[in-house]
């Protein structure tokens, strides 16, 4: 927009361009405003004329954004949560904070961070709650764009530049199977992973031929395990596995191996923990393994927020702790 076009221009359609982006219905941002409906379609009249686009198509699933539409709203959210920051007094009290933080990860993660977080957002912000959403979900990007998640942490391999990051910890993996497998006390070897059937866990169902998914900009790991590694060394032997069960979550392997002949890639650390509770056996991989580095990632607009750097802190408090070990 010409600069001399903004002097005439009202900030406030941007507001109703915001909620209608957010509910997909006029009558819904109308609501969350507390504008009527005909204020709203009048709101969106203007914009659409002073932005020459339709911006929102009435299609059966609601109001559709146009291309220009998806093209502004990061920056038009960014520009709303910057004005709301200045006009906020900039300070942050955890003990007598009441919000809620939503966090995106995986079960792994959850297993591993989650516990000394809630001991720690107890003992320093007892009123403030915890959301966690799957981050194996394929509008990840979507939701950290339109600010519903606050964090997201797994193991990305591209990030654009509007996130922010923070490296938490690296991973490496072994594999897993009941007390008494016939593989013994090992070591593993490539022949003994051929020879038995694998339980993997799966976070994305997204029939993507590499371990990454990428949307808008944004690629994350779809799975825990070296899965692209594992089968080419395999190849490479003239072996091949059988992946006899897929399964969403880490945290349901125990059950399947200790029923089972079947073995499973698992990161490190939660299997020292499931290992102890549940009698399962460990091994090294008979490949060279490279670490995963888990990051945090979150929408740059943020980087200010006292409220988001304090989460952003603690997550990194507990997430050293668990590297001291």
């Amino acid at each position: 927009m010409p600069v001399m076009s903004l002097n005439a221009f009202d900030l406030n359609l941007l507001r109703v361009f915001d909620a209608v982006m957010e509910e997909r219905s006029v009558q819904r941002a109308g609501q969350r405003i507390g504008l009527s409906q005909s204020a709203v379609s009048h709101a969106l009249n203007r914009l659409r004329h002073a932005l020459q686009d339709e911006l929102f198509v009435r299609t059966p699933e609601g109001m559709t954004p146009t291309p220009r539409a998806l093209e502004i709203v990061g920056p038009v959210r960014t520009a709303l949560a910057q004005l709301e920051a200045a006009l906020i007094p900039d300070d942050f009290d955890p003990s007598a904070a009441k919000r809620t933080f939503t966090l995106a990860t995986s079960d792994y993660v959850t297993a591993a961070l989650v516990p000394p977080l809630l001991r720690l957002m107890q003992e320093t912000a007892p009123g403030v709650d915890l959301n966690i959403v799957p981050a194996a979900r394929h509008d990840l990007a979507e939701q950290l764009d339109m600010g519903h998640i606050d964090v997201a942490i797994t193991v990305f391999s591209a990030i654009p530049r509007r996130y922010s990051t923070l490296d938490l910890m690296d991973e490496t993996e072994v594999y897993v199977a009941r007390a008494g497998h016939p593989l013994g006390d090992g070591p593993l070897t490539l022949e003994g992973l051929a020879a038995h059937q694998h339980a993997a866990v799966v976070q994305y169902q997204g029939g993507q031929e590499d371990e990454y998914f990428v949307d808008r900009g944004l690629g994350w790991r779809a799975f825990m395990s070296n899965r692209v590694d594992l089968e080419r060394v395999l190849s490479e032997s003239g072996l091949q596995r059988r992946i006899a069960v897929t399964l969403p979550h880490f945290l349901t392997l125990p059950m399947v191996l200790i029923q089972s002949d079947m073995i499973a890639a698992m990161p490190r650390r939660l299997a020292r923990r499931l290992s102890a509770r549940y009698g399962l056996v460990t091994y090294e991989p008979p490949f060279t393994v490279q670490p995963l580095t888990i990051q945090a990632i979150w929408h740059s607009r943020s980087d200010k927020d006292q409220a988001q750097r304090w989460f952003r802190d603690s997550l990194a408090t507990v997430a050293q702790s668990i590297c001291d070990r």
